[in-house]
């Protein structure tokens, strides 16, 4: 491991840089918080999560994107590991799953 040294603050956040390969990050890499272009709807938008509502029900009541909701989603499941690493198996469970089904009739082709 190299040496990390402190390399200023952006916004408030402290930088770091590794004085053995010179990549710089910051204190929020990698975790839930990093690169969130609206992290004040954050909250609202894990409530509207936590209440079961789908990915787009999350996004229009948090007042984001369909796509922004999809990714939020994906890295706060992501998070959990980070948070309570001994209580995730990395199993999913899909509670409700519609599909359309095609009937045949007989005689019709």
């Amino acid at each position: 491991m190299g040496i990390i040294s402190g390399n200023g603050k952006q916004n408030g956040i402290q930088k770091y840089v590794c004085r053995s390969c010179n990549k710089y990050f910051k204190e929020t890499s990698g975790r839930l918080m990093c690169n969130l272009k609206k992290p004040e709807l954050l909250l609202k938008y894990m409530c509207n999560l936590v209440l079961e509502y789908s990915i787009c029900k999350c996004a229009k009541e948090a007042g984001v994107s369909d796509q922004t909701s999809f990714d939020w989603r994906h890295k706060i499941v992501s998070s959990f590991d980070e948070l309570c690493p001994c209580m995730f198996d990395k199993v999913v469970e899909i509670k409700d799953m519609f599909s359309r089904v095609l009937e045949k009739k007989e005689g019709s082709r």
